[in-house]
């Protein structure tokens, strides 16, 4: 008592503990889908695995306050006929846990919680049991590594760069700050650029049937009276999910299809039995010099030993223009060839998927822009295909939907309440009243970057954008933003959709696997040289 007295009034100190406290590494994920699920998966498990010394924060943004955790746009959709466009077998989260989304499935059937009738393997399974199984993963990651995944749904504004680059600072909307270590931008996809409008840009942007985000629409059955004429913009997967959704629910009015090529993508014939297609090496023994130069060769053999400038895009190709345009040219004829034999022609799309991203890597910017012109578009509709049996499904809807070819000149409405008139390219105009875009994301991060939060970090100079306007820049090798001057960030991170400047294949689920595991690598990696204690 005499000794508490004591303390009480001053005399004596208070006795500390004289247990350490752990230092705290702090990681930031801004984007709470299936690229910040990876990243967070990923670290975890490599935490836990590296038996780490520090203690571990994990705080992860995300901006939609409607979208179910580890979705994002993708797999955030409730509607069972939206389903995956691979067999469920490769959809698992972590690169070490091969058989984690299958093993999820069969326990959910066998406890009730999914339809039977969603098989294992083979399946085509519906999107949001896909969120399901990542939601899992996390929290099975996060109990095994002991560590609270911090969850907030708020919008990031702006990062800023503290100690040149060795650490950061987060803000948000809300005026919420988070320093921490590493940041790892997950923000998947955004919605699509706005299109040009004909005269009263300011009315057609406070357009109240106009409809940016598809996705925002399938959660809102009430937005389009089934009567409505409706336009869609673009014929891609988003364009083929909105088909789906008005089909379903029983839809009666007009539809109107706008798109450039007047393409649908192509169905996914399944897995085969025959041997490999031995693709590659014949399209590219065809297009390539003979015998290739011992550059080219060592750009599509490994990717580690490019520089920084082929990484840009903006150094002399290793390939002549004609032979890249060659690649290109006979990938397509052979798909064609294949078609109409009634073989499996995506097998020779799939024998060049490897090759995808040195290739991309290899081109120059005036060969980026030769392939982005003249054959994306017939290449993107046989790499990105659609289940098998959608379009069949689809048919009898398809067959009261024109499809306008040519692309779309302009949009105009007289008042934010108003019709929405479109004008074609080539053809009359077509009159609607609701106007759903569907042209993909916007991923064009030069001039009118998709957020404010991005328009601030390529104003400061801690990202840059691809020259042809497709993604950002980034080191392949451990997932690193790019500067302006191609020199790697220290600890921010980029994953996924956004990484399409340097990586073309880049919004699977197998690639953000990947590069989840990556960025888990390098944070470790950087912890080590920092000289930070790990029990390894």
């Amino acid at each position: 008592l005499k000794l508490q007295f004591l303390y009480l009034i001053g005399y004596l100190d208070w006795p500390h503990s004289t247990t350490p406290t752990k230092p705290m590494v702090r990681v930031a994920v801004v984007g709470g889908g299936a690229s910040g699920a990876s990243v967070v998966a990923h670290l975890l498990r490599a935490w836990r695995t590296a038996g780490c010394a520090e203690a571990l924060d994990v705080v992860v943004f995300e901006r939609d306050a409607a979208r179910p955790w580890w979705g994002g746009a993708a797999y955030g959709t409730c509607a069972a006929y939206h389903v995956i466009n691979v067999p469920c077998r490769g959809m698992h989260l972590l690169e070490q846990d091969t058989d984690g989304m299958e093993r999820w499935l069969r326990g959910e059937r066998e406890a009730g919680r999914v339809d039977a009738k969603w098989g294992v393997e083979d399946t085509h399974i519906p999107r949001h049991l896909v969120q399901r199984y990542f939601e899992a993963a996390v929290r099975d990651e996060a109990a095994g590594a002991g560590v609270e995944v911090r969850q907030v749904r708020e919008e990031v504004a702006s990062i800023t760069a503290l100690e040149g680059g060795v650490r950061y600072c987060v803000h948000t909307a809300a005026g919420r700050q988070e320093e921490c270590d590493y940041v790892a931008m997950c923000t998947g996809n955004f919605p699509p650029e706005n299109i040009p409008c004909r005269g009263g840009a300011a009315v057609f942007s406070t357009s109240r049937r106009y409809h940016k985000d598809p996705w925002r629409l399938f959660r809102d059955e009430t937005a389009i009276p089934k009567d409505a004429a409706v336009g869609i913009l673009g014929s891609r997967l988003s364009a083929i999910d909105t088909l789906q959704c008005l089909q379903r629910r029983g839809h009666r009015g007009a539809v109107h299809v706008f798109s450039r090529k007047g393409l649908y993508p192509k169905e996914n014939a399944g897995q085969t039995a025959s041997p490999a297609y031995p693709f590659a090496e014949e399209v590219l023994a065809a297009a390539l010099r003979s015998p290739p130069s011992a550059e080219a060769w060592t750009v599509m053999s490994d990717v580690k030993q490019d520089g920084a400038a082929a990484r840009a895009g903006t150094a002399g190709s290793w390939f002549a223009t004609s032979e890249v345009d060659a690649v290109w040219r006979r990938l397509l004829a052979v798909c064609d060839r294949m078609e109409a034999a009634g073989e499996n022609w995506q097998r020779a799309v799939d024998a060049l998927r490897p090759y995808h991203n040195k290739l991309w890597l290899a081109m120059n910017t005036e060969q980026r822009r030769l392939f982005l012109q003249a054959h994306r578009d017939e290449f993107e509709i046989r790499r990105h295909r659609l289940a098998p049996h959608t379009l069949r499904r689809l048919a009898p809807f398809l067959a009261n939907v024109p499809h306008h070819r040519g692309g779309v000149a302009g949009v105009a409405a007289a008042s934010p309440d108003a019709p929405i008139v479109v004008a074609l390219a080539e053809g009359p105009k077509v009159t609607v009243d609701h106007l759903i875009n569907c042209t993909g994301p916007q991923i064009d991060f030069r001039h009118t970057p998709p957020s404010p939060l991005f328009a601030q970090l390529v104003r400061d100079g801690l990202i840059a954008p691809e020259p042809t306007g497709i993604g950002l820049l980034v080191d392949p090798i451990s997932g690193r933003a790019l500067a302006p001057d191609l020199t790697p960030a220290g600890g921010l991170f980029l994953v996924g959709p956004i990484r399409r400047g340097t990586e073309w294949e880049t919004i699977a689920v197998k690639e953000i696997r990947r590069q989840g595991s990556e960025v888990a690598t390098a944070i470790l990696d950087s912890l080590r040289a920092r000289g930070a204690p790990a029990k390894l």
